[in-house]
């Protein structure tokens, strides 16, 4: 779904290496776009030159309108979109999701299948890709986010939703999670009382990142944000320090010992 009037503020820019989730996320969530690079082919099937130009630009294009972006990953692209941003949107976060090179194996056969069901040409390309190149692909995404600031998304297994791994600063992703796990911060009771087996004893299990958040609409309000573009973790100690700083004497004895 690519409706996105819950936000006005900017999306995301996520460059993706092949086969992360891209068309899940978008059909299952709010507020995302898969930017097909395969569009911009001419009717013989080969891309202009320059398209990566033009493709880069509508990427900026949606994020300004408070879309987050899923994007290719060719080197032209990622430079392009750097340059962009520097020049034109440095208010737009880009991040780079990508597999761990270990891997790689799996990453092939998870692209094998995708193949088999749906035999394109853009398929069999990334494919035939992940097999020759995928260490060397992923040390290249890794090193230009060193190089132009972007934000690192690793993926460490094959088993996961991409929406998961994605940070909470975009509003996308928060918006989303809470739509999809039901959590707000005035029901958690409630929340507790839906999941699972109702004869069980043993809590319902919660994820990490979804806690953190749960616990900072709680504690701090929905309207607490930090103003930098921090990744995920950073956030995490800034929301945690913030808790305490708000409802622990202890810490806030400790911070006067400084």
């Amino acid at each position: 779904m690519v409706e996105n009037e819950h936000i006005t503020n900017p999306g995301t820019i996520y460059i993706c290496y092949q086969g992360v989730g891209k068309s899940n996320t978008v059909d299952d969530n709010v507020g995302f776009i898969d930017l097909e690079s395969s569009n911009f082919r001419l009717e013989d099937g080969y891309r202009p030159d320059d398209w990566y130009k033009y493709y880069a630009q509508v990427a900026f294009d949606l994020a300004t309108q408070g879309y987050s972006v899923f994007t290719a990953s060719h080197d032209v692209v990622r430079k392009e979109l750097a340059k962009i941003r520097d020049k034109y949107h440095p208010e737009i976060e880009i991040a780079i999701v990508y597999p761990k090179p270990e891997l790689r194996d799996a990453w092939v056969e998870r692209l094998q299948k995708r193949y088999d069901k749906n035999p394109t040409r853009k398929n069999k390309a990334a494919l035939g890709n992940a097999k020759d190149r995928l260490p060397e692909n992923v040390a290249e995404m890794k090193d230009d986010a060193y190089k132009y600031g972007f934000l690192k998304i690793e993926i460490d297994s094959t088993d996961y939703f991409l929406i998961d791994k994605l940070p909470m600063q975009d509003h996308n992703v928060e918006f989303s999670l809470r739509k999809t796990n039901g959590m707000k911060a005035e029901s958690f009771t409630e929340w507790l009382g839906s999941q699972g087996d109702p004869d069980n004893i043993l809590p319902p299990e919660l994820d990490f990142q979804k806690a953190i958040y749960f616990l900072k609409d709680y504690l701090l309000g929905e309207d607490w944000y930090v103003n930098y573009p921090g990744s995920t973790k950073q956030v995490t100690t800034d929301i945690v320090y913030a808790i305490l700083e708000k409802y622990s004497k202890k810490f806030r004895k400790e911070l006067r010992g400084f």
